[in-house]
């Protein structure tokens, strides 16, 4: 049997597609000049080096990307059902760790 693909919504691609993520309620899109500035940083990191300013501001940059990225993937799984043989769709929920 051939598997269905994943039901999207059109509100989820078009975030998606414009490098939004989502913050709490609302959904921020991350913008290209900070993306910009990570990789002009990361440049000059490679060439002459970062001062502690630049550095820092590097690391914060990083970590908002980074969050940002976790972010949208959050997003995604949460609108992201998997489909039986009957049709039913199920949402796909985070696995439960042991503590």
């Amino acid at each position: 049997m051939a598997r269905e693909a994943p039901f999207y919504t059109k509100e989820l691609i078009h975030a998606q597609n414009c490098g939004m993520i989502e913050l709490g309620k609302k959904v921020s899109p991350l913008k290209q000049h900070k993306i910009d500035r990570i990789n002009e940083l990361a440049r000059k990191h490679k060439t002459e080096g970062l001062s502690e300013e630049e550095h820092a501001e590097r690391e914060a940059l990083r970590r908002e990307y980074i969050d940002s990225v976790k972010a949208s993937l959050h997003a995604a799984l949460s609108n992201t059902y998997i489909m039986d043989e009957k049709g039913n769709k199920t949402p796909v929920v985070k696995k439960q760790t042991k503590s």
